[in-house]
């Protein structure tokens, strides 16, 4: 068998990561930064360049929207009800499960899994949205 690329459209690509990375400035710093900190015992930032954490996240948010793209593709969504019905087990199988896996064994409290596993709800209905209407 051969996997064969499809065509992607990288500006799409572009701009859904530029959507994922604005929410999550928005998202872990107004809305819920400061009571994320207090219930992971943390500060965000603190001993790193921040430059380096916001490239990082950048480049993570490319290749989420990237290999997303090809989710959405392979899946054959090509209307926004697709695209969100897809989008949506996406997050349930890879992103809701995996996270709270992490957070059982770290010891984490619920509240801060609830606000990491919205965000990443939120970020990919976003980010599909963007993908599904300019694809």
């Amino acid at each position: 068998m051969v996997i064969v690329s499809p065509p992607i459209n990288y500006l799409s690509v572009l701009i859904a990561a530029v959507v994922s990375f604005l929410l999550g400035g928005l998202w872990y710093n107004l809305l819920f930064g400061k009571t994320w900190e207090r219930l992971n015992r943390v500060k965000m930032g603190v001993g790193k360049p921040r430059w380096a954490l916001l490239l990082a996240n950048f480049v993570i948010a490319l290749i989420i929207a990237w290999t997303l793209a090809h989710t959405l593709i392979y899946a054959g969504a090509v209307t926004l009800i697709d695209g969100l019905f897809v989008t949506f087990f996406t997050w349930l199988g890879y992103f809701a499960v995996t996270t709270l896996g992490a957070f059982l064994w770290q010891g984490k409290p619920f509240r801060s899994y609830l606000i990491d596993a919205g965000f990443w709800l939120i970020n990919l209905i976003l980010m599909s949205i963007v993908l599904v209407v300019w694809p």
